[in-house]
């Protein structure tokens, strides 16, 4: 990434820093996942921050929460 917007927080979790983003694209471009895009009002890279701010307070996320069956069992 040419600015390094895209940094880890310390749970390992990437982020974009919106500050530094110069919304070029490369980073969404370049995401294995296809889950980055450039937000169509702020003009800079997004994607999902697994609800960060939920979670270092010590809930689940916003799609955890919601999920029908009142949890969210991946593996089966």
């Amino acid at each position: 990434m040419p600015v390094g917007a895209t940094f880890e927080s310390p749970d390992g979790v990437a982020l974009v820093d919106q500050t530094y983003c110069l919304g070029c694209a490369y980073c969404v471009q370049a995401c294995p996942y296809g889950c980055r895009y450039i937000h169509p009002v702020k003009k800079v890279a997004d994607k999902c921050t697994l609800c960060y701010h939920r979670i270092t307070k010590g809930l689940t996320t916003a799609c955890c929460e919601a999920w029908p069956t009142g949890r969210a069992n991946w593996s089966t």
